[in-house]
């Protein structure tokens, strides 16, 4: 399959987990969580989904369990929304990376670099 074609798989997945995790998710959980993304294989049979969660770390245990203890749910209704020839198995991941920038952002911040005196 094109990688343009795969794109579009994978946005349109991202949609419609977006859309149920604002009905079902958020408000079983007092945090932020947001799909960052999602990763379909080429024969369609799995995908992999990453959610930044913005909480404790015993939250993003709690959300990523809750998830996958759901999956079927969430299969079920993407096997319903999307019309593919295969409705992928979905494999949750927590996404990490906006607390890395935010963590890198913090150090560069902290860098004292001292002004260039202009002669």
């Amino acid at each position: 399959m094109s990688k343009d074609r795969m794109r579009v798989v994978d946005s349109t997945i991202q949609k419609e987990l977006s859309a149920v995790f604002i009905r079902e998710v958020f408000p079983c959980f007092d945090c932020l969580i947001t799909v960052t993304g999602v990763q379909t294989s080429t024969d369609l049979r799995h995908c992999n989904v990453y959610v930044s969660i913005m909480g404790s770390e015993k939250q993003k245990r709690d959300v990523i369990e809750f998830l996958r203890d759901r999956s079927e749910e969430f299969f079920n209704h993407l096997s319903k929304r999307i019309r593919m020839k295969f409705t992928p198995v979905i494999h949750w991941h927590a996404d990490d990376t906006p607390e890395f920038a935010d963590r890198m952002t913090n150090l560069l911040d902290s860098i004292d670099i001292p002004d260039e005196d202009e002669d």
